[in-house]
């Protein structure tokens, strides 16, 4: 288990405010910024993790260290090999690829990320999900809402999308 995770509420608060101070950013979005970083090692190291895709703006952020930014969600795509296909797929296959991944994304990779999150003792957190039978949007979001310490204004939810 991680020191973090023992710390007491008013420890992190404090060290929060300490980055916040020394970085010039707001202690909301260091709380913040840290769930996202848990949330991504958490993830990748599940099993499907060499499978999967990190992309979008945090990428650049996180992984590539190209932008500076406030990263609120976590985009990620499965390789479809995974699911067994390869190649240019035709619309029949498509359509199977997308049932094939939202119900392994909704099922498998759901409750294993809400395990992982047990594992580290990462306490308070809660799992919701929200599915999308529309073509052009992702098939699954994942919601990983933390337990806040450091209020943050209304447009800036305790959570994290996956």
């Amino acid at each position: 288990m991680n020191r973090w995770h023992q710390m007491s509420e008013e420890d992190k608060r404090i060290a929060y405010n300490q980055i916040a101070v020394n970085t010039g950013l707001p202690a909301y979005a260091i709380e913040k910024d840290w769930w996202v970083v848990q949330t991504l090692a958490i993830i990748f190291d599940l099993k499907i993790g060499q499978n999967l895709v990190f992309k979008g703006g945090t990428s650049l952020s996180k992984a590539w260290n190209l932008i500076e930014r406030f990263s609120e969600d976590i985009d990620l795509a499965i390789d479809r090999s995974f699911f067994g296909f390869e190649g240019a797929l035709e619309k029949k296959q498509r359509t199977k690829l997308r049932k094939a991944s939202k119900s392994f994304i909704s099922g498998d990779l759901f409750n294993e990320i809400q395990g992982e999150f047990d594992k580290c003792g990462l306490v308070g957190v809660e799992f919701s999900k929200q599915e999308s039978s529309e073509s052009d949007l992702d098939p699954v979001s994942i919601f990983v809402k933390y337990p806040q310490i450091i209020k943050s204004p209304g447009y800036i939810e305790p959570r994290v999308k996956i």
